[in-house]
C-alpha cells in the first residue's frame, strides 16, 4: 500500500510542479515539503503535520480526508513500532569474579618475574654504579692520608689501587688511603659478578710546607 508521501510526490510530479513552485503557492518551506513526501515528519507535532498535509493535499487537488486517513494509519503504525521496540541492552556492569582475581594475581606474579629478570639482565650487561664524592680530582693536601668516600652497588667488588676494600650495606664506603709526598694517583674500580668494571681515577698532590731558613747572624767586627 502506498504511503502518504508517495501519493503527494506522485500528484505533484503528475502536475509537473516543482518544489519551489509548491513552496511559493502553499507558503510551506521546501524542506518540509520534501520531508512530507519522504515520510520524514516524525520531528513535527502530529497536529501541525495534519495541517500541513491538509493544505498540501488541497493544493494538489487531492482528497484531504483520504490523505489524513493514510497519515493516521502511518502515524499509528510508527507509534506502535516504537512502543514494541525491544529496549537496548544496557552496558554490562563490571563484576570482580574469582576468575578476574586469579588473572590479576597471575599478572602481578608475571610482572615481578619480568622485573627481576630485567634487573638481572641489567646487572649482566651494565657495569656497576661508581660514584666518588671525596677526594676531588687534582686536590692538594699536606697530609699523608686521605679518606676515599663514595657509593657503588652493594654486591660489587671494590678495589683501590688493586687492594680490595669493604663495602657497607647500601653500597657506601669510606676508606683511609696512605699517600706519599708529591703526586699520587688513586685508581678505584668496582666490578660486578659478571666481570663488568667501572673505573674512576683521582690525582692528588701532597705538598709539605718547607720550614723557614734561619737568619744569618751578623759577624762581629
Amino acid at each position: 500500500m502506498r504511503t502518504v508521501g508517495e501519493i503527494l510526490s506522485e500528484a505533484r510530479n503528475k502536475k509537473e510542479i516543482s518544489l519551489e513552485e509548491a513552496e511559493k503557492a502553499t507558503k510551506i518551506r521546501k524542506k518540509i515539503l520534501q520531508d512530507l513526501e519522504k515520510g520524514n515528519w516524525n520531528y513535527l507535532p502530529a497536529t501541525f503535520t495534519k495541517g500541513l498535509l491538509k493544505n498540501y493535499a488541497a493544493f494538489l487537488s487531492l482528497d484531504e480526508k483520504r490523505i489524513l486517513a493514510f497519515f493516521r494509519r502511518e502515524y499509528d503504525e510508527k507509534r506502535t513500532a516504537q512502543i514494541t521496540k525491544p529496549p537496548q541492552k544496557q552496558g554490562m556492569s563490571f563484576r570482580l569474579t574469582p576468575a578476574i582475581v586469579t588473572g590479576l594475581l597471575l599478572a602481578g606474579v608475571v610482572f615481578v618475574i619480568l622485573f627481576y629478570l630485567f634487573f638481572q639482565y641489567r646487572s649482566f650487561t651494565a657495569p656497576p654504579l661508581l660514584e666518588i664524592q671525596e677526594p676531588k680530582e687534582g686536590a692538594k693536601t699536606s697530609f699523608f692520608e686521605v679518606n676515599v668516600i663514595g657509593r657503588t652497588w652493594e654486591d660489587a667488588t671494590l678495589k683501590i689501587n688493586g687492594k680490595q676494600v669493604q663495602v657497607s650495606p647500601g653500597g657506601t664506603f669510606s676508606i683511609t688511603v696512605s699517600l706519599k709526598e708529591g703526586a699520587n694517583t688513586l685508581t678505584i674500580t668496582s666490578a660486578n659478578r659478571f666481570g663488568k668494571i667501572s673505573t674512576v681515577k683521582r690525582t692528588l698532590v701532597v705538598e709539605i710546607p718547607k720550614s723557614a731558613s734561619p737568619s744569618a747572624e751578623t759577624a762581629p767586627h
